[in-house]
């Protein structure tokens, strides 16, 4: 017996069931009419329309989709914060960039100012002792240092020494400490008739002193005395003379046309300290 199988259409389901139900078929023919209908009228067709915001309904907090939204909303924010972190970094970038451009660049404006007494003393004096290099100058430097030396050391008792030539060109300390020498020692010299001249033989490569601003030259020499004993007989004494003299650049002017002053003398005489100050100071030329 050939059965056939059961229509659904024929026998429903029993009321209470749930079993589902097939969505009606909609007519093609009734979706294009409508479609027509709403070129026709738009507006019309825009009114009948539903609206999203009817249809709105709350979305737990628990829920899937409220979870989903949150982690997209969050995922905005966090690009719109690259996105402004990386136009904030681009813009300084370009900031440094045409910073250094402009620093390289530019040119250089230098302010002026009033001169110092130094440069105002350069400049009255038309000097500028700066550049002068004693090295360069060294015929200069010594005559002025035998002269000086020479006359300092002079000692005459049918005359006396001519100090004031030396104002200016030597330190007024080695000055005084000449002239009360001579004096603590006038009788002396005018009783025995003592003569006494400094020979400088020598001058060795001057060595400069940046940091102080200072020029030092090593003489080597000698003293010869000549004086009478108590019987009025010539006695002749030759002592050997080391030195070493400090000088300090400064302005030519009146006083002094050179460009230098003697601004201290270290000094022994005798051969067993002649002997000593060679051996100490033979460091500086080796």
């Amino acid at each position: 017996m050939q059965t056939s199988a059961p229509n659904p259409s024929e026998n429903p389901p029993p009321e209470g069931s749930s079993a589902p139900t097939k969505p009606a078929k909609r007519d093609e023919r009734t979706g294009i009419m409508a479609f027509i209908q709403s070129l026709q009228k738009p507006a019309e067709a825009l009114s009948n329309t539903p609206k999203p915001s009817d249809g709105k309904k709350n979305i737990e907090n628990s829920s899937q989709l409220y979870r989903h939204f949150r982690e997209f909303t969050w995922a905005i924010q966090q690009n719109n914060w690259l996105k402004i972190s990386l136009i904030v970094h681009v813009a300084l970038a370009l900031l440094i960039w045409v910073a250094t451009y402009l620093a390289m660049t530019r040119p250089t404006y230098i302010q002026i100012g009033n001169a110092t007494l130094e440069e105002s003393a350069r400049e009255f004096y038309a000097a500028n002792y700066n550049k002068v290099d004693p090295t360069k100058t060294f015929d200069q430097l010594s005559y002025f240092l035998i002269n000086n030396l020479t006359l300092l050391h002079q000692i005459d008792p049918t005359t006396k020494t001519p100090f004031a030539l030396m104002d200016g060109m030597v330190n007024p300390k080695l000055i005084q400490k000449a002239k009360g020498r001579i004096e603590r020692n006038r009788k002396t010299i005018t009783s025995q008739k003592l003569f006494q001249s400094l020979f400088i033989t020598r001058l060795l490569n001057p060595i400069t002193n940046s940091q102080l601003g200072t020029v030092a030259v090593f003489l080597e020499g000698y003293f010869s005395i000549q004086l009478q004993n108590a019987d009025g007989s010539a006695v002749n004494r030759i002592a050997p003379y080391r030195g070493k003299a400090i000088i300090r650049i400064t302005p030519t002017s009146t006083v002094n046309p050179f460009p230098f002053t003697i601004e201290n003398v270290d000094e022994v005489v005798g051969a067993e300290e002649v002997k000593k100050w060679d051996e100490e100071n033979k460091k500086y030329f080796q």
